[in-house]
């Protein structure tokens, strides 16, 4: 196509607009932000500059309108199918930088509270060594404060161990660890973000919630999880001490905005562990992570969780994330997916 072709055509879709019936014409005003992702990439596939130029001058002067009644002709058809192709192959012009996709992330579309029935599989080399079972529960009160509470349930080993964790704005942060084995909450000290959680992969940091401005983010360009094309982030803490990492590298898929893969860093070159999602599904509306596996790439364990079960916004009440609640597991029990699935199921 050449640049006279393209301008003729630009020339001609300004005037029809006027003409065209209201439903196409909203149909043609919903690719306006396309075009305008679109327009520099398109210019250097055909290598014409005049394209750029008519194309800048044309979304200035009608901003709020896109003049599309072209996309119903034959030769215009074919620039849309390859604007398409230019915003599939290149990276989401959405995030201008690091800093817009870590929070586009954090501030995704969540529930309120959730409940899930997990299963945790430790291995070493690909063999299994352990399995356990707990509940999950969590529950978001906004301004990044955000409680979570964890109760294994099998093996007999670690019955009814419990994990409390409450994050607020800022550096902020509190949990505690109940042991009914000596029936006692025990606080866990901030300076222990790198102690491993119940002999997993996972570190004490990696279950806390982790705000956007506590980490410099750059965006790389694009990476890929297998088949799957994503958005390579590197962030890094604005202060040392806040956590045990020195960075981190996330794949984040562009349009569901759930991390595909995470690498942990601790000043080498290489990352020490690897956190990779497995299968993502939507429930009740919602992106869910149903498989993660947490690896050790120096040392070939690996921490597997499955979500067997899950529901969102029951209605959690606050006093269940209590220390109270931490060492009463009774206070939990009408809150288990289980259990509110036979509940559903008899009414």
């Amino acid at each position: 196509m050449t640049c006279s072709r393209f301008t003729a055509i630009i020339g001609y879709a300004d005037v029809a607009y006027f003409h065209i019936p209201t439903p196409i014409s909203d149909r043609a005003r919903s690719i306006v932000p396309l075009y305008q992702r679109a327009k520099f990439q398109c210019c250097k596939i055909i290598d014409q500059f005049e394209i750029l130029t008519k194309l800048e001058s044309y979304f200035s002067i009608r901003n709020t309108m896109v003049y599309s009644y072209f996309i119903l002709k034959d030769t215009p058809i074919l620039l849309l199918v390859l604007l398409l192709a230019v915003q599939v192959a290149t990276v989401d012009a959405s995030y201008k930088d690091g800093m817009s996709l870590a929070e586009a992330v954090y501030d995704r579309d969540s529930p309120k509270d959730s409940s899930a029935k997990v299963e945790m599989l430790l291995s070493k080399n690909g063999s299994l060594k352990k399995r356990r079972l707990l509940f999950s529960y969590g529950l978001d009160k906004g301004a990044s404060e955000r409680l979570t509470l964890m109760r294994f349930v099998q093996p007999k080993s670690v019955d009814g161990t419990g994990l409390l964790s409450k994050d607020y704005l800022g550096d902020d942060n509190d949990q505690w660890l109940y042991l009914p084995s000596l029936d006692r909450v025990r606080r866990i000290s901030s300076k222990r973000k790198g102690g491993r959680f119940v002999g997993s992969e996972f570190f004490y940091e990696d279950l806390r919630d982790r705000e956007v401005n506590m980490d410099d983010h750059i965006l790389l360009g694009d990476g890929n999880s297998g088949k799957v094309s994503c958005l390579l982030l590197q962030s890094t803490p604005v202060k040392k001490s806040n956590s045990i990492y020195s960075k981190r590298v996330s794949c984040i898929h562009p349009k569901i905005l759930i991390p595909l893969w995470t690498e942990f860093y601790k000043k080498k070159a290489s990352p020490i562990k690897r956190l990779k999602a497995k299968r993502i599904k939507k429930v009740q509306g919602y992106w869910t992570i149903y498989e993660s596996t947490m690896t050790n790439l120096k040392t070939g364990s690996a921490t597997q969780l499955i979500t067997r079960e899950i529901l969102y916004n029951q209605k959690i009440p606050e006093t269940l994330f209590t220390q109270r609640g931490l060492e009463e597991e009774s206070q939990e029990l009408p809150y288990r997916p289980r259990a509110l699935s036979e509940a559903s199921e008899k009414k």
